[in-house]
């Protein structure tokens, strides 16, 4: 008797515990707004640059900081109920062709012609970052 008192009395916090925390879906849906942010940043980072503003370090880290969204994005989508685990998956998707077909297009180009890709790249992205990430709310 005295042992089932004193097991009841360590697995009862515990028990408590682990039921006041945030669901592994909430924690998904935090993380993927977290990703559409640090999406949206960059995204606007690179839609705000011009030709005389646009450097090869900054577009490459506006790039990295849409992949590292995108990546956020993909690791929390399956923890997210079915509707919204489409929406995410659509959206990553779609925007990670675009920044693929963008880094291609400028692995190949001169410096010159690069930074007026990445002009017109920044309002291109931006377009698709809207299309995709509408139908992700947070």
């Amino acid at each position: 008797m005295r042992y089932r008192v004193a097991l009841l009395g360590l697995l009862l916090p515990l028990a408590f515990a682990t039921g006041c925390g945030e669901s592994a879906q909430a924690k998904a849906e935090k993380t993927v707004c977290e990703g559409k942010k640090e999406i949206s940043t960059s995204v606007d980072g690179l839609k705000s640059m011009t030709l005389t503003t646009a450097s090869v370090s900054t577009v490459q880290n506006d790039i990295k900081g849409i992949e590292a969204g995108i990546q956020k994005v993909k690791g929390a989508q399956d923890q997210l109920s079915s509707s919204r685990r489409a929406a995410a998956e659509k959206a990553n998707a779609q925007l990670s062709a675009e920044v693929s077909s963008i880094s291609h297009e400028l692995t190949s180009l001169t410096l010159p012609q690069a930074l007026t890709t990445v002009v017109t790249a920044g309002e291109k992205l931006a377009a698709s970052y809207k299309q995709a990430f509408t139908p992700v709310e947070c």
